[in-house]
């Protein structure tokens, strides 16, 4: 099932935003030295500046950063924009914990029943309102807003049911070459989904979480053909400039 992205709304108020962004930024560290990944400077803004300008456009009320490498400096960053009513809160790792545990460590700061997940280093061009009236209209625990690439083998990619259920969800292997569906790393939870996830163990979502659901439990949303970008290596970092909008 393909979704516009043209027709953007605003998204339930009832649905906080969660920023994954606790990982050590290993692979781009050439690139940016102490600098997160959040704070990566384009066009004299920093990336973490163009998400929340996007989620601005759909009146996200409430944003959760769970991080923890350089998480001062993140925070000095935050502490100094024009938030424009948007309220933003840190859950700071001690530890590298995981994107699944990194959830874990921030529930006791989620007051919404749903809560929207964002991987901190990609960025995808979809609409967010569309995909949670989807979830809602679905009925699904848990959902994942993918896309369509040219080459799946950097990325976790999934084969959907005729219901856009997902059917299996396969981490990323490069000898995996080809065409297909992949995780766009933006997830939405239902209170059932995230009591499943705080009952489960392991420490990665994709591959601890995901890869052991059953059958019946995850959606896949399936975005037009948006641009979708993963910032987790030098060469997709330096292509941000003519992907994202002009804020």
């Amino acid at each position: 099932m393909k979704n516009n992205t043209q027709c953007k709304g605003q998204i339930p108020r009832d649905i906080e935003v969660l920023i994954l962004a606790g990982g050590l930024g290993t692979r781009i560290r050439t690139v940016l030295g102490d600098t997160p990944k959040l704070l990566a400077p384009i066009r004299n803004k920093t990336f973490l500046d163009f998400i929340i300008s996007w989620l601005q456009g759909f009146g996200v009320p409430r944003l959760l950063l769970c991080i923890g490498y350089l998480s001062e400096k993140i925070i000095d960053h935050v502490s100094k924009l024009d938030l424009q009513g948007m309220s933003i809160e840190t859950s700071i790792e001690t530890e590298c914990l995981g994107t699944a545990g990194a959830i874990r460590g921030a529930v006791k700061l989620i007051r919404s029943n749903e809560i929207l997940v964002l991987n901190g280093d990609t960025w995808v061009e979809a609409d967010l309102s569309d995909f949670c009236l989807d979830h809602r209209r679905s009925k699904a625990e848990i959902s994942i807003l993918c896309v369509e690439v040219s080459d799946v083998s950097r990325y976790a990619y999934v084969e959907l049911d005729s219901e856009d259920f997902i059917e299996r969800y396969f981490e990323k292997k490069p000898s995996n070459k080809g065409p297909g569906i992949i995780s766009a790393g933006i997830y939405l939870f239902s209170n059932l989904g995230l009591n499943r996830l705080m009952d489960s163990k392991g420490a990665s979502l994709e591959v601890d979480f995901f890869q052991n659901l059953p059958k019946g439990v995850v959606r896949g949303y399936l975005a037009s053909s948006g641009k979708f970008v993963d910032i987790g290596t030098p060469e997709t970092l330096r292509v941000l400039d003519d992907v994202l909008p002009n804020y």
